[in-house]
């Protein structure tokens, strides 16, 4: 009996010391991280400067309304925060709804905003969320408050609502728009389980190869078939949004699947 005592008194002491290493790694990480968030962010600004003078100008002859297009997302701990991006689309479009979800998006999309989000230079003024601090360069991608209630929901069970969003994030480079919300949770959960600067980076040159070839951006659903939100399997005529095997009273499964 003694014995068995030892034993799980030594288990709890090496689950401990375990849990304190990983504690401090990540208080290091987040230290380091958080420095070359600045040191890009600010560099970012004024080297890109110029560009994005040129870019305002360019959305402000393009239609009417504002430059900005200003947006309130939920950051660390699911603390809110506006953020920013270059307007792409008419002030007409619905503001609280993802672009996926448009049937037809070419009837809200300017010219210059489908230039601006296929090459993600509508992403520009998240610089300025970064230097803030409500964001990081990379990590998961700001959740909408209203129609993303699923996600932030995945993001509450495998942690990544605890940490600052990203203005790029691991699904973002697996596949961004072409992906369910499910595999999207899931990357940013293995995003937050693994998460170290070395992934960062390698996260960093990912998004730089897909923003020049321009991969995996998709403006609105161009099939007009009424799709799942959270799993993307079609929806018969009875369904709201979200299938019957991802409704409420069976969600439970979907979360062992695809989030474990």
């Amino acid at each position: 009996m003694n014995n068995d005592f030892l034993i799980k008194d030594k288990h709890q002491e090496l689950n401990i010391y375990q849990i304190e290493k990983r504690t401090k790694k990540i208080k290091i990480y987040d230290f380091f991280k958080r420095c070359f968030d600045i040191i890009i962010a600010f560099f970012g600004l004024i080297v890109l400067l110029i560009p994005m003078i040129i870019i305002g100008i360019g959305v402000k002859f393009s239609s009417k309304g504002p430059i900005f297009f200003k947006q309130k997302k939920y950051g660390k701990n699911k603390k809110i925060f506006t953020m920013y991006k270059f307007r792409s689309m008419l002030v007409s479009a619905p503001k609280e709804a993802p672009t996926a979800e448009f049937n037809d998006s070419k009837q809200y999309i300017t010219k210059f905003g489908k230039f601006l989000r296929k090459t993600s230079l509508d992403e520009l003024p998240q610089l300025i969320n970064i230097l803030k601090g409500d964001m990081s360069v990379i990590g998961p991608r700001p959740a909408m408050i209203h129609n993303e209630e699923i996600l932030i929901m995945l993001r509450d069970i495998n942690g990544a609502n605890f940490i600052r969003p990203g203005l790029s994030g691991l699904a973002q480079v697996n596949g961004r728009d072409n992906i369910t919300l499910l595999a999207k949770a899931n990357y940013d959960g293995m995003y937050y389980e693994k998460r170290n600067l070395f992934m960062d980076i390698k996260i960093f040159f990912k998004t730089i190869i897909k923003v020049l070839k321009k991969s995996d951006v998709v403006d609105g659903n161009h099939n007009n078939q009424e799709k799942c939100i959270c799993c993307g399997s079609l929806l018969t005529i009875n369904n709201n949004k979200i299938c019957d095997n991802c409704n409420q009273f069976c969600v439970d499964n979907c979360l062992n699947k695809y989030v474990g």
